[in-house]
């Protein structure tokens, strides 16, 4: 068994680039607490540190063969940090959102009838989401419930952007075809 302890940053990843699992474990090691100390110093969350960790290092692995590497150290510090923009970005696009929403649609509402409607319409839209075709449902919320891009969804998922987006707009037409048989039913 090789003490990849003894090896510099330069050669470690270029045992990376071969698939070499000993060189990752080193790695890992030698850098974790640093991306972490990044991550946790910046959302002082301790589950959402852990999880941005993983996934920096997840992606170093996944993309071993394409990432060209300079400093280690600086990538792994470089790559923490953009995870955590990315991270703060969608939590503030999600409360946007989160308080628009009751400001936008319910209290345009004339009393309580209104507002019951509201309600049941969104109730069957939730139902028209749910009977969606299993990968279509997932793009949706991945698209929807998490704010994650047609890219990072056809990454995350192993399929193409192309696929993402033609199921995306599948779901879409559906959804729009309820609001207008209510809209018809209903006015």
């Amino acid at each position: 068994m090789n003490s990849y302890k003894i090896f510099s940053d330069t050669e470690l990843c270029s045992l990376l680039k071969e698939g070499n699992e000993g060189a990752y474990t080193e790695i890992y090691n030698r850098y974790w607490q640093t991306v972490y100390s990044i991550a946790y110093n910046r959302l002082r969350n301790l589950e959402t540190a852990q999880d941005l960790v993983h996934d920096t290092f997840a992606s170093l692995w996944v993309n071993r063969e394409k990432v060209v590497i300079e400093n280690l150290k600086s990538y792994l510090a470089v790559s923490i940090k953009y995870r955590i923009i990315e991270l703060i970005r969608r939590e503030k696009l999600a409360s946007k959102f989160e308080l628009l929403a009751p400001a936008t649609y319910l209290g345009n509402f004339n009393d309580a009838s209104d507002a019951l409607h509201f309600k049941n319409i969104l109730k069957l839209m939730e139902e028209e989401i749910e009977n969606l075709p299993d990968r279509c449902k997932l793009i949706f919320k991945y698209s929807r419930n998490e704010n994650k891009s047609a890219k990072e969804i056809a990454a995350e998922l192993s399929i193409s952007q192309s696929t993402v987006e033609n199921q995306l707009n599948k779901a879409l037409t559906r959804l729009r075809l309820v609001l207008k048989n209510l809209n018809s039913f209903l006015f």
